[in-house]
């Protein structure tokens, strides 16, 4: 289960009262305080459990290191609340993701999907897809997790884009020959729903382990009421005119424990990531930066962000408005910009 609790230390905070100690004090004497939540007072069940996995991988055999190499993400795929941890050792083109789930205080594994080192992940219909384009053909195999194990739910082939002069045209669902209307109909009960990649969000470093166990799924009790409405307003606002491919994500870039709202238009070529900071309650603008198949690169140790397009050399930081000059890159990477969908579910999800 997500079922948050607030650590020691925060509780105390929370629940001290003036004058506990003359005698006299009563409840409606109590002046209202406001606790200020930090994402690391918020304490999952998996956290230590998924830290442990990571450090297992990092020091196999495994692991590599370097572009292209191993990469990590925690995401709820089953829609149940606790988010499954995946690992992705490397970007090479047959590498399926490694899938990972908390069952009875353990890590277990549930299976492997994807390939180049990524899967798709289709949040209404909480299932993850592996496909697989060749010259001639294409497949497509959708996935959930049911009773602790990946299962198949639908497998579809056609050969459409590859079909010669006087060729047979073949679609299969479940290796079952259809037609292609079938087919279409079919396939479109997972594909009619928006979609992103998953499974190479983070880099090993770590501080980008850190932030993505301890923080990336704790800002919902980190944010106010009034934060929440002003980033919901803007995505409210943006879900109407949004593309089907849109997207938005919610990652502190600056470390100050107050998280920025980003954007993506898309996964087109030009799309842009526009970026909105919180000032106390209110919401405004940052910036833009240009995407790459719309995601941007924080540099979590660096607090810094730009483009993983290698055309564009650009850097930025918030609150300043030059450009970085002499970034050097760490090991501390996250993948930004495409973490939620733009449905009303989706928004909602956020920032429960």
């Amino acid at each position: 289960m997500r079922c948050a609790k607030l650590a020691a230390a925060g509780m105390a905070a929370a629940l001290m009262m003036t004058g506990c100690g003359s005698g006299n004090t009563t409840v409606s004497q109590i002046e209202p305080t406001t606790v200020k939540i930090t994402p690391e007072s918020v304490v999952f069940d998996w956290q230590k459990l998924y830290e442990a996995k990571l450090g297992e991988f990092r020091n196999s055999g495994d692991y590599k290191d370097g572009k292209g190499g191993s990469m990590f993400d925690i995401i709820d795929i089953t829609g149940d609340g606790s988010p499954e941890l995946i690992i992705s050792p490397s970007s090479e083109i047959e590498m399926p993701c490694r899938i990972f789930t908390l069952s009875g205080g353990s890590v277990v594994s549930i299976g492997e999907n994807g390939a180049n080192g990524v899967m798709d992940y289709y949040p209404a219909k909480a299932v993850v897809c592996f496909k697989y384009s060749g010259k001639n053909f294409e497949i497509r195999e959708f996935k959930a997790i049911e009773d602790g194990e990946l299962v198949t739910k639908d497998k579809f082939y056609n050969n459409r884009n590859g079909i010669s002069s006087g060729g047979k045209l073949t679609y299969e669902i479940n290796n079952e020959e259809v037609t292609g209307v079938n087919y279409d109909k079919a396939i479109a009960v997972y594909t009619s729903s928006p979609s992103f990649e998953i499974g190479r969000r983070y880099s090993f470093g770590a501080a980008s382990i850190k932030y993505a166990l301890y923080c990336s799924e704790s800002w919902g009790p980190v944010f106010n009421d009034a934060q929440k409405e002003q980033y919901k307003k803007i995505l409210a606002d943006k879900k109407q005119s949004a593309e089907t491919d849109a997207a938005f994500d919610i990652v502190d870039l600056n470390g100050d424990n107050v998280p920025e709202l980003v954007c993506s238009e898309g996964t087109f070529e030009t799309a842009e990531c526009s970026i909105y900071t919180l000032n106390d309650d209110t919401a405004s603008e940052a910036g833009s930066c240009m995407t790459f198949h719309g995601t941007i690169n924080c540099d979590i140790e660096k607090k810094v962000y730009f483009s993983p397009d290698p055309n564009q050399k650009d850097v930025f930081a918030l609150g300043n408005p030059d450009k970085v000059t002499g970034y050097s890159p760490t090991d501390n990477i996250i993948d930004c910009g495409r973490r939620y969908v733009f449905t009303d579910e989706s928004i909602q999800e956020a920032f429960r």
